[in-house]
């Protein structure tokens, strides 16, 4: 008896082996990987506006030390 055989007679048994389970099954796995991938695009959109927010605030700041170093040599 084949692994295939067994796996398709535990699915008889539990009472999973039908099309419509089985599409069932595959919508369902497919919208939850689509939640994940669309959750882990916006996660990393989030990141990068984070990580230019915070390159322009250092630079910002870069600038205010310079400014603050010629005034006080003068």
């Amino acid at each position: 008896m084949a692994l295939r055989d067994v796996a398709l007679s535990f699915l008889q048994v539990a009472g999973e082996y039908s099309p419509e389970a089985y599409g069932r099954n595959f919508r369902a796995l497919f919208w939850g990987l689509l939640a994940a991938w669309v959750a882990l695009c916006a996660y990393l959109v989030w990141l990068v506006a984070r990580e230019r927010r915070i390159k322009r605030q250092l630079e910002s700041l870069r600038r205010m030390v310079e400014v603050r170093e010629e005034e006080a040599q003068k």
